[in-house]
């Protein structure tokens, strides 16, 4: 399962990866701790990639602490976070190829240069000194201080980063010749009229993709994981279950929707599927549409849907979900030349969200104030992605231009409004939830 997976979900897809591939993400800490300002573009950039860099040191000497779960089980390690750094996705005709240069200090040397690119021109020098320590802030950035003066100074660069916006059987069948010389230096690209075409027709195509993609990031502040987690809830849970509740207020239907799970208890493992729309969230969401409905039934049902994720969710967790030992049975079927399972066949498998066909695509990333997002599976879908901080709630959602049906700003708003009913639902009704525990 675990090269099915890469090969399939990620090395096999043709489509280029902006926007539907690459995951997007605003800078961190931008409003509480560091609001960006005018002019400190060059300060930031060193201070985030010095902080990249001793992440990379402390991978190197193998000093990082083991990662575990809230349970306390350690997490695999080694198979996600060795190739963090150091690694090249080559494009192929029909599938990508993962090319591996990291080593830890026992395994051997390793590339140190980073890779610098200003308007459309690419620099690189190596981070390390002669003796072998990573550069300081400062120093990094004097030379990232350096490539931008030149730049400023000069024409736009051919920009030949356009191209791995393309098809990724187009961007294979480019060739190109690079010399790359002495760091910390430019690197020359040897372009060709027929190269210079690709780049601009490349660019082109990019920017009409660009386009194509509404993409909205905004913050719940009125309460945050302070407020769940104080009555025993889990903030998770609550927040999936008011995202279902605000797109069954918006459409007037549930939608198929994609969780991701870690399944890194596992060697090498990497993600299942939690189906978060469930008998449980459908009926909570008809109840609070439903003013016959007294407000013990909807607390009840509004708990009922929060266990039922929990559940959901730790059995993925486990190993146990139904989508990844779907897929297994669909590759197996297809390599052998089998005749495919009916299962697969039939329409309720699309209309379920089988075959990547989730109407919201969501992901849980934490509690802390990072977040970001990807495109939707589907041209009518939408990309939820959230982190919870103690009081706040971080969102990011995307939807394609193109489809008249999706809008990011109604969903979100009617996402805060299912907050607020939620918390003043459970506020009213603390000593019940309260008797629960």
């Amino acid at each position: 399962m675990e090269k099915w997976w890469e090969e399939y979900a990620y090395l096999g897809i043709r489509d280029p990866h902006v926007p539907s591939g690459n995951f997007a993400a605003a800078d961190p800490y931008p409003r509480q701790f560091w609001p960006p300002q005018e002019g400190t573009q060059v300060h930031r950039a060193a201070l985030v990639s010095w902080f990249g860099l001793k992440f990379w040191e402390a991978l190197k000497t193998e000093t990082l602490r083991a990662d575990r779960a809230a349970n306390g089980t350690r997490f695999a390690m080694r198979g996600q976070y060795h190739r963090m750094f150091n690694e090249s996705k080559i494009p192929g005709e029909k599938i990508d190829q993962l090319h591996f240069y990291f080593k830890t200090e026992r395994e051997g040397c390793a590339p140190s240069h980073v890779l610098v690119i200003c308007r459309g021109r690419y620099f690189t020098f190596d981070v390390l000194d002669g003796g072998g320590s990573i550069m300081t802030a400062p120093e990094l950035e004097s030379q990232l201080r350096h490539i931008r003066e030149i730049c400023d100074g000069q024409p736009q660069g051919s920009a030949v980063g356009a191209l791995t916006s393309e098809h990724r059987t187009v961007w294979h069948r480019g060739p190109m010749t690079v010399r790359d010389l002495a760091q910390p230096q430019e690197l020359n690209f040897h372009l060709d009229d027929k190269i210079i075409a690709a780049i601009s027709a490349a660019d082109k195509r990019y920017q009409q993709k660009k386009e194509s993609v509404e993409v909205l990031n905004d913050s719940f502040d009125g309460f945050g994981r302070s407020f769940i987690r104080k009555h025993k809830l889990h903030p998770d849970a609550f927040v999936q279950n008011a995202l279902q509740y605000a797109y069954y207020r918006l459409h007037q239907k549930p939608a198929p929707t994609y969780q991701t799970a870690t399944t890194r208890k596992f060697y090498n493992g990497r993600t299942e599927t939690v189906r978060t729309c469930t008998k449980e969230s459908v009926t909570w969401s008809q109840t609070m549409l439903d003013k016959s409905v007294s407000e013990r039934q909807r607390l009840t049902m509004l708990l009922l849907a929060i266990d039922t994720h929990v559940r959901l969710m730790e059995e993925a967790k486990e190993g146990k979900g139904c989508d990844r030992h779907l897929l297994g049975l669909q590759i197996l079927s297809m390599e052998n030349d089998l005749t495919m399972p009916e299962i697969f066949l039939d329409p309720s498998w699309r209309k379920s969200g089988g075959g990547g066909n989730f109407i919201l695509s969501s992901s849980f990333l934490g509690y802390l104030p990072v977040t970001g997002c990807v495109t939707p599976m589907c041209r009518n879908g939408y990309g939820f992605f959230y982190s919870i901080e103690d009081q706040r709630i971080n969102v990011n959602i995307s939807t394609f231009t193109a489809d008249a049906e999706t809008s990011a700003d109604k969903l979100f708003d009617l996402f805060c409004q299912s907050l607020v009913e939620m918390k003043q639902l459970i506020d009213r009704n603390s000593p019940i939830v309260k008797a629960r525990l």
